[in-house]
């Protein structure tokens, strides 16, 4: 599939550092650099970012906004990405004007 946004975390050691990206279908991907072990995260996808002092990446999904606080509990277990992640849905204005 066609990449269409890619981005490296940034405060790992190099042999740590991990790449996500998104494709062509709005999937969200996330792999080691230096290994070979791609992990879908999400999908309908708009875009992501990783934060520049902690190893910690935001999304935009489904028009939520997804955290996830410790994305490396993906290659321990997958069941732990639940306990890691924080999923903000926003607020429709209408339920503000009733």
């Amino acid at each position: 599939m066609e990449i269409v946004e890619i981005g490296l975390n940034k405060k790992e050691t190099p042999s740590e550092r991990k790449i996500s990206y998104i494709d062509i279908n709005k999937d969200l991907y996330l792999s080691p650099v230096h290994k070979k072990d791609l992990v879908k995260l999400s999908s309908m996808c708009d875009s992501f970012g990783w934060n520049d002092k902690n190893d910690i990446f935001t999304s935009i999904c489904d028009g939520r906004l997804v955290t996830w606080y410790y994305p490396n509990a993906v290659y321990v277990d997958k069941d732990l990405m639940d306990l890691v992640k924080s999923v903000k849905v926003r607020e429709s204005k209408r339920a503000f004007e009733e």
